[in-house]
This record gives C-alpha cells, sequence and structure tokens, in this order.
C-alpha cells in the first residue's frame, strides 16, 4: 500500500496558526520587557510608530517578522528577542501601527524612515497620539547614534570617474548626519 499523504491545511488553519505563534512570540517578548498591563497602557503612545506607505501585499505577520529583523540587524534593539510585542494594519489603506516592547525600540524604529520593504519605501512616524513631553521621561525620544544603519540599503555603485571607485548608500534616514554615515 501506498502512504498517506499529509492532509492539505487551509488558509484559514495556516493563518490561525500563524497568529497563535505570533501571539506567543509577543507574549514572550512581554515577559522578557517586565511590563505590567497598566505600565503597558501608560507607556503605549511612546512605543508605537506610524508606518505608511505599505506594500500591498504584506500581512501583519510579515510587517512584524521584517521589522525583527531588520531591528536585530542593524543593533536598535536594546534586549534579546523580539522587539515588536503588535502589529495592527489597516491593508486598504496600506498603513499599520506597529507596537515595541520599550520607548527606546520604538525610538530607534524612527531612523528607518525611508526604508525598502518589497519595492515600497516605508514612512515611519510617530502616532498622532504621541505626547512629546510624557514621552522624555520614559526613554530616549531620538534614535540611538549606535546603530549600523548602513547595513540598510548599501548599493554598490559607478561614478564618472572609473579610477575613483565608490560605493553608493542610497536609502538612509533623514535623521542622520554627514559624520554618521562618512567612512
Amino acid at each position: 500500500g501506498r502512504a498517506a499523504a499529509a492532509p492539505q491545511r487551509s488558509k484559514e488553519e495556516i493563518a490561525a496558526e500563524l497568529a497563535r505563534v505570533s501571539e506567543m512570540t509577543r507574549l514572550q517578548s512581554l515577559q522578557q520587557a517586565q511590563m505590567t498591563p497598566q505600565a503597558l497602557q501608560l507607556t503605549r503612545h511612546a512605543r508605537r510608530v506610524y508606518v505608511g506607505n505599505l506594500p500591498p501585499s504584506i500581512s501583519e505577520v510579515a510587517l512584524t517578522h521584517y521589522f525583527n529583523q531588520v531591528m536585530m540587524a542593524v543593533g536598535a534593539c536594546s534586549a534579546l528577542g523580539s522587539p515588536v510585542i503588535g502589529c495592527y494594519m489597516n491593508p486598504d489603506k496600506r498603513f499599520a501601527f506597529v507596537e515595541f516592547r520599550n520607548v527606546e525600540e520604538a525610538s530607534n524604529a524612527m531612523a528607518f524612515d525611508g526604508v525598502t520593504c518589497q519595492g515600497e519605501e516605508l514612512r515611519i512616524r510617530r502616532p498622532h497620539d504621541y505626547n512629546p513631553t510624557a514621552a522624555k521621561a520614559l526613554g530616549p525620544s531620538e534614535p540611538s547614534q549606535h546603530m549600523n544603519l548602513a547595513l540598510l540599503r548599501v548599493v554598490g555603485g559607478l561614478v564618472d570617474d572609473a579610477a575613483a571607485p565608490r560605493i553608493s548608500v542610497t536609502g538612509l534616514p533623514t535623521a542622520l548626519e554627514e559624520e554618521q554615515v562618512a567612512f
């Protein structure tokens, strides 16, 4: 006899499994951050960022994964584990709110304004409920100067003078100063 093939899983079953894994990761990150539900609510305005101009086909799970990977790659995390604890998306209007486990990581994510995700330049902003005065007491309001943002998008390029090889770095966040990107 022939071995029975594994049953095909429906899109709904796969989506439910992804949501379950995403929630487990979120809870694990919260546990690592050791924040009470009350502290989470009081700091939410400073731990979220608005992400606009999303790729049309991206999901909440994929966007969460993208931010977790980028944050870890450039050294924008303040602790081990996944920095994103929530993602609330409006796919029709192509924007989302990404919630981080702490204020420092949300501030670091602000440096990713203009980064390319699936061919789209993301717009990263503070949400309308962000209170800069209250946020100052909660953690840094500016991105860390110690992130390696050059890892986000480095493209080798040719210049007119072939005798002087150069590297073209594009898509850098506008918050960077010339000294931060000079080699």
